[in-house]
């Protein structure tokens, strides 16, 4: 499954397709946080399949995150931008689990422009 990232903006923009598996989530936190410091994430998932996204993967994946966390600063946010109401399920979901794991916000949008609001805020 393609997974890339890159830094724009002065964000972290993630872009996935096909099948996302937790380790790949969790090695490109890790690969992109090492090189970069950024306030912001967005993961595009709009082209992604969340089928092998578990409750049981959440604290794994929050793990990875929440290391880079002090990096990222006090009102860190990822914003994650998804096709479909199953896929924002899937990221309410660990949103809700994050909430007590982190400090670090996390959020499921449909709308690009909302979500580019969100995290100016």
């Amino acid at each position: 499954m393609p997974l890339s990232a890159r830094e724009v903006d002065g964000r972290a923009h993630f872009v996935a397709t096909g099948r996302l598996e937790p380790e790949e989530i969790v090695q490109a936190i890790k690969s992109f946080h090492r090189r970069h410091r950024v306030k912001h994430a967005i993961w595009d998932l709009s082209a992604a399949s969340l089928s092998g996204i578990s409750p049981e993967s959440f604290r794994h994946i929050l793990e990875a995150a929440d290391a880079f966390s002090a990096q990222r600063g006090p009102g860190a946010k990822t914003a994650v931008f998804v096709k479909d109401l199953p896929d924002a399920m899937v990221v309410k979901a660990f949103a809700g689990v994050a909430e007590t794991e982190t400090p670090i916000v996390f959020r499921a949008f449909y709308d690009y422009g909302t979500l580019l609001a969100w995290l100016k805020d």
